[in-house]
C-alpha cells in the first residue's frame, strides 16, 4: 500500500463518519446521555439552568409521547411539538428556553 491509497482510505472513512454523524443529528436523541448531553453542551456557561430533575422529566415525556410513532417524519413531527411544549414549561429565561430548544429540534 502506497501513501495515496492510505490518504485515499483515510478521507473515504472521514466521509463516512460525518455522513453517519450528520443522519445521527436529523433524529430526536435515542437515550436520555445524549439526550441531556445536547442540553449540557446548549447551556454551557449560562448560569440560568434547569434542574437535573426538570431535564429528565422533559426527556421521559417526550419519549412516551413518541414511543409509538412508526414513520420517522412523523416521530420528528410529534419531538419537535412536545420538545416546544415541555422546554416553555421549564423555569428558566427565555434565552436559556430558545437555546434549549434550538439545539434539540429536528
Amino acid at each position: 500500500m502506497d501513501i495515496k491509497e492510505i490518504r485515499t482510505m483515510i478521507r473515504q472513512s472521514i466521509r463516512d463518519q460525518v455522513k453517519n454523524l450528520v443522519k445521527e443529528r436529523l433524529k430526536p436523541p435515542t437515550t436520555f446521555e445524549k439526550f441531556n448531553f445536547i442540553v449540557n453542551e446548549s447551556i454551557e456557561g449560562i448560569a440560568d439552568r434547569p434542574s437535573f430533575e426538570d431535564i429528565y422529566c422533559m426527556w421521559k415525556n417526550i419519549s412516551l409521547e413518541t414511543l409509538d410513532i412508526g414513520v420517522d417524519r412523523d416521530i420528528i413531527s410529534e419531538w419537535n411539538s412536545s420538545l416546544r411544549y415541555y422546554v416553555d414549561n421549564l423555569e428558566v429565561s427565555s434565552r436559556t428556553k430558545e437555546k434549549i430548544f434550538n439545539s434539540l429540534k429536528r
